[in-house]
């Protein structure tokens, strides 16, 4: 009987055990660890967790996933996260892990391709793709084919990557219509075919077809297109291209080639293109068509050729060009810019590195905000009398200094050491909760601690007489002191009243 009881109370703490932790080992609506919240959202650490993820989109909605390791696709089962009928709509964060492809070809004719297929009111971040090369139809992007609503961020593709399509064909993402895609860079290939059917064209180093913003973003791979639009950043855009850099040759076997935008509705400003521009038909340094657009604080330093070419922009109806610079002056001189380029606060003069080579490969000014550098950070932090600073070096020589102010001591209260007396001074001191820093003062002679108990007018600690040093002296008397020196005042005052009689 007594075998019978234990054995069914180690079957319920057995149960017990396994519902206690089973929902540390699973989401409680898939098979991802966490709970999709900002402090506990889903774990992704190899393939099966992004397969997760394309089987059933909809369940992560609104939440948060995260790699916690790289990760190597497999191309026999790969399946793009989210379809136009089922998007991907929550927080993917790579916290800068890879998704790698081996170098192995991926895809067909799908559109809306890439490692996530259809994105909408999502956030796309902090992720390196290396080594996938990707094929489809329309909407084809190594990150991304199609984002609705979407922020993508801090993304990078490796120069072991391609991608490739018919229409709207991005390094990071093939097609973008609301938001932006900021602070990413490629160097993968982009290739854009003709297939005789659609009239779409759109290819970019960064992103294909953008209607938003790109800003801060960095290209270094190669586009080749048989359509049209086609730029070192973005094929064609509506909105604002900003901060950015092409030093990724564009060659296009049909129009509206350029180094920055092929086509543009809006503004780019603060741009550089540092590559060789050809086009069949007609090209130009920093974008080609387009209409109500602004073009300014930009440089072309590449070639471009073209039946039809400008250096910088073809200014026509609605377009303007302002304090922009072409190779008709030394690019690798900041003498050479306007006047109003700012090379203290935006722009990173031309550098050379420690060899005295071009900085990186790359001749021309480059952005501050944009991160073309790679820095090592050495802080000294400062101290309460000392400054601090933060050194900055690029293995390309460029080096920031920036000083940290002394703190000053942060000094406690006054704490009374020996109080002051009527015969010694005192003395106080305090110390700097920072370091620890000792200040002594003195407290001066205390001429109301005298003390005179017997009424002689004189102090009973140091016999000095009270009247000398302390005539308005409210020094500490008895009662019977007090009357007692009164009436002696008042007899020697009769005393000197007669003797003058």
């Amino acid at each position: 009987m007594k075998r019978k009881v234990s054995k069914a109370i180690a079957v319920i703490l057995c149960m017990l055990l396994v519902m206690t932790t089973a929902p540390v080992a699973f989401a409680s609506d898939g098979p991802l660890t966490g709970t999709g919240t900002a402090t506990n959202p889903y774990k992704v650490s190899d393939a099966a967790g992004l397969a997760a993820l394309a089987d059933d989109p909809a369940a992560y909605k609104g939440k948060t996933v995260v790699l916690t390791a790289d990760i190597e696709l497999d191309p026999d089962s790969f399946t793009p996260i989210g379809s136009r009928e089922t998007p991907f709509e929550g927080i993917f964060d790579g916290g800068g892990f890879k998704i790698e492809g081996g170098s192995v070809w991926i895809g067909g004719d799908d559109s809306d391709f890439g490692v996530f297929g259809y994105v909408k009111n999502a956030t796309l971040k902090n992720v390196d793709i290396t080594g996938l090369w990707l094929t489809g139809d329309t909407n084809v992007g190594l990150l991304a084919g199609y984002a609705e609503n979407t922020e993508i961020s801090g993304v990078k593709a490796d120069e072991d990557s391609k991608v490739e399509g018919y229409a709207n064909i991005g390094g990071i993402v093939g097609a973008l219509e609301g938001r932006s895609v900021t602070d990413c860079s490629s160097a993968a290939e982009a290739a854009l075919y003709d297939d005789g059917e659609n009239d779409l064209g759109n290819i970019g180093g960064i992103a294909g077809y953008v209607v938003g913003d790109v800003l801060r973003c960095i290209n270094s791979g190669t586009v080749e297109s048989q359509h049209k639009n086609s730029g070192g950043i973005v094929g064609s855009c509506e909105g604002t291209v900003s901060h950015c850099i092409n030093k990724g040759a564009v060659t296009s076997y049909s129009f509206c080639a350029a180094g920055i935008a092929g086509f543009l509705k809006g503004e780019v400003s603060y741009c550089g293109n540092a590559a060789d521009v050809f086009s069949e038909n007609d090209g130009a340094g920093i974008f080609c068509g387009g209409e109500e657009a602004d073009v300014s604080f930009c440089y072309n330093a590449g070639r471009i050729e073209a039946d039809v070419a400008a250096k910088i922009a073809f200014e026509k109806s609605g377009v303007t060009v302002a304090d922009c610079a072409d190779d008709s002056v030394d690019l690798k001189q900041a003498a050479s810019y306007p006047d109003t380029w700012d090379f203290e606060n935006v722009w990173y003069p031309p550098q050379k590195n420690k060899t005295g080579g071009d900085a990186h490969g790359y001749a021309y000014p480059t952005l501050r905000d944009c991160h073309f550098h790679s820095f090592i950070e050495t802080v000294t932090d400062a101290t309460c009398l000392m400054s601090g600073s933060i050194d900055r070096s690029c293995d390309c020589g460029l080096e920031e200094n920036e000083t940290i102010p002394a703190t000053g001591h942060r000094w406690g209260a006054w704490v009374v050491e020996t109080a002051a007396t009527c015969k010694m001074p005192g003395e106080r001191k305090h110390t700097c909760d920072a370091c620890g820093t000792e200040e002594t003062e003195e407290i001066a002679i205390d001429p109301n601690a005298h003390e005179d108990s017997d009424g002689d007018n004189l102090c009973d600690r140091c016999g000095a007489t009270i009247e000398e040093e302390q005539p308005d002296s409210t020094a500490k008397q008895s009662l019977f002191g007090r009357i007692l020196s009164f009436f002696r005042r008042v007899l020697d005052w009769i005393r000197k009243l007669f003797k003058r009689r």
